[in-house]
């Protein structure tokens, strides 16, 4: 009967009944080979790996399979971990996931990157959302806060996004606050770059008197009766009306952009000057050019009506 081998690693099993000389041989290759295989399974001996692949396996005993050894590869292990929702529980307060970086330059880090990969980018995607919840006091999990940006235009070149904040009152969770090229509250729109828009505005729970405003384009001066009619934007009777004279042609010490009120009655006593409004219409009347104080000596001047343009102003 000629030597045979073993099922799983090929050790050599001597033929019963052959020469005693030879099995000696046969016995220390296969003793040998069987420590080289369990060196090889003997974690403490292995050689360290810091860069795992895709293909790298690890040993598990299979709960399902009778506790048999099996074998899962790092890309299995990623799937399951990060392929489907994954939640941390930890019973203590304080940090339940930290991000440390130890880059020295400028460069940002620690970072979060949220990336919607989708194949069709469409205005009002939602690109990913913080949500802040919590239990109520029936035990109900509750959303109480959200943050989450929208796409308002996904064509190359011309993005466009706002972030908004949602928050739960009286039990339901909605928009609060959106910041897009400006910062705006719900139910107003995106006011534009570097400026607010709110229904209201109060200032320590009191509401303050004026809250919007208009100006209007300039207005041509002109040596006789100056009748002039503009529409403004507010939507209500103005609280506060103001026309001003701004120069632009500089004369009696006054620079191109500066601007003089125009009162009521001016400093040579004459009262031929008012100004009116409704809800959508500025107006403003005046039968002469109206006097100003030279800016350099204070002197008592007529402008020149064609260095100065009339400025309707006016706030609710």
């Amino acid at each position: 009967m000629a030597d045979s081998t073993t099922t799983n690693y090929n050790f050599v099993q001597p033929e019963v009944g052959a020469n005693n000389n030879t099995w000696g041989p046969k016995i220390n290759t296969t003793i040998s080979d069987i420590d080289a295989q369990i060196k090889n399974q003997d974690i403490d001996k292995a050689v360290a790996k810091t860069t795992l692949a895709d293909a790298d396996t690890l040993g598990l005993r299979d709960s399902a399979a009778s506790n048999i050894l099996k074998k899962i590869t790092w890309a299995n292990i990623k799937a399951a971990l990060f392929g489907s929702p994954v939640t941390i529980t930890n019973a203590a307060g304080g940090a339940l996931l930290t991000l440390v970086s130890t880059e020295s330059t400028n460069v940002s880090g620690p970072s979060i990157n949220l990336y919607r990969n989708s194949a069709s980018p469409a205005v009002n995607d939602v690109l990913g959302a913080i949500l802040w919840t919590g239990e109520d006091s029936a035990g109900n999990v509750t959303d109480y806060a959200q943050l989450y940006p929208i796409i308002l235009d996904p064509v190359n070149g011309s993005e466009d996004v706002t972030i908004r904040l949602a928050t739960v009152n009286a039990g339901t969770l909605s928009s609060r606050l959106d910041v897009g090229q400006g910062l705006f509250m719900a139910g107003t729109v995106d006011p534009g770059v570097g400026k607010i828009n709110a229904v209201d505005y109060s200032k320590n729970g009191v509401a303050l008197p004026l809250t919007v405003g208009f100006i209007s384009a300039d207005q041509t001066v002109t040596a006789g009766t100056n009748l002039i009619t503009v529409a403004h934007s507010l939507g209500v009777v103005p609280k506060l009306q103001q026309v001003v004279m701004k120069c632009i042609t500089a004369e009696f010490g006054y620079a191109i952009g500066d601007e003089v009120p125009v009162p009521y009655v001016d400093d040579a006593g004459s009262s031929s000057i008012s100004n009116a409004a409704n809800s959508t219409t500025l107006y403003f009347l005046s039968n002469v050019v109206p006097r100003v104080r030279n800016k350099s000596t204070g002197a008592v001047v007529t402008p020149t009506a064609a260095n100065w343009k009339f400025v309707l102003k006016a706030f609710a």
